[in-house]
């Protein structure tokens, strides 16, 4: 059975007559009669009482049907209209992005908006706990920022890399292959980065397991690049970030560590469903920081 079907059924119903109704539908009156038949084979049943001498032109069985075929048509028809027009409305994603994958956005919605000129991005840049309340409460429809296995949101991996020892390139530890956590850092001072410090006083070795034996000397932890990079510039701290935050610095150095510590991005919303254009940035965006990173 197809919707072509029906509506052929229902137009011979409403003129009581094939012939009538296969001009209606500039179709043979031979053809129409065979969609007829076919119908009624494929239920096993007499839908159409085809004596002239008979005033009524449908069996029981085929007012049923075609109660039914008028239902299903009308159906179809809002549906059409309806997806037509959530289709048609104004695309606009609002995508909060992680401080640390922030030098990468303005390319990266340069380059999407080749691909879908249409597509109104509106972006903001903030830390990952506000950027995973925003999209709680509806104010963000996608983010990019640190993945965490405990996340509620639905997510999509975009990449995962390993967080190296950033130090100056005075400091003796530069010239090390790999940095050992527990037994080349004491008495080091470190600053961390952390894009929602506030309120961590208390848990910043719960942020970094990694350094509750190493004896350094945490100084601060921040959600200011800027301050990580001056400081390690000034040679003043040491810090643990991706290979990639920060653009060419002569003075600098990352190391990898022995313990591979890792670190992923990934892409995070709400709604189980979302809008097919927004699945479509996901990817890109997914492809561009994976290639860019």
């Amino acid at each position: 059975m197809t919707l072509l079907q029906l509506e052929y059924y229902i137009e011979v119903c409403e003129c009581r007559n094939i012939t009538k109704a296969a001009q209606n539908l500039h179709v043979s009156q031979p053809a129409l009669s065979k969609a007829m038949q076919s119908l009624e084979s494929e239920f096993g049943a007499t839908f159409i009482i085809r004596k002239p001498q008979d005033k009524n032109f449908l069996t029981y069985e085929g007012q049923v049907f075609y109660d039914f075929a008028k239902a299903a048509i009308s159906n179809i028809k809002e549906m059409e209209q309806n997806v037509r027009s959530v289709c048609s409305q104004s695309k606009r994603i609002r995508v909060g992005i992680s401080i640390l994958c922030a030098k990468l956005f303005p390319e990266l919605i340069s380059e999407y908006k080749k691909l879908y000129p249409d597509v109104d991005i509106q972006s903001y840049a903030f830390g990952s706990l506000e950027l995973q309340n925003y999209i709680t409460n509806g104010s963000l429809d996608i983010v990019i920022c640190g993945f965490t296995d405990d996340t509620p949101l639905y997510h999509k991996i975009l990449l995962d890399t390993e967080t190296y020892f950033w130090t100056n390139k005075s400091n003796p530890l530069s010239q090390k292959s790999e940095i050992d956590t527990e037994n080349d850092l004491a008495g080091e001072n470190i600053g961390l980065f952390r894009e929602s410090p506030l309120g961590i006083i208390g848990n910043i070795i719960d942020t970094y397991p990694l350094l509750k034996n190493s004896n350094a000397n945490i100084l601060f932890c921040t959600n200011q690049l800027g301050e990580i990079r001056d400081s390690l510039t000034a040679n003043r701290i040491s810090t643990f970030l991706p290979k990639h935050v920060f653009d060419e610095q002569k003075n600098l150095v990352c190391i990898p560590t022995k313990e591979k510590m890792r670190f992923s991005f990934a892409t995070f919303w709400s709604k189980e469903n979302i809008y097919s254009y927004m699945t479509d940035f996901i990817d890109f965006a997914g492809d561009y920081i994976s290639k860019h990173w």
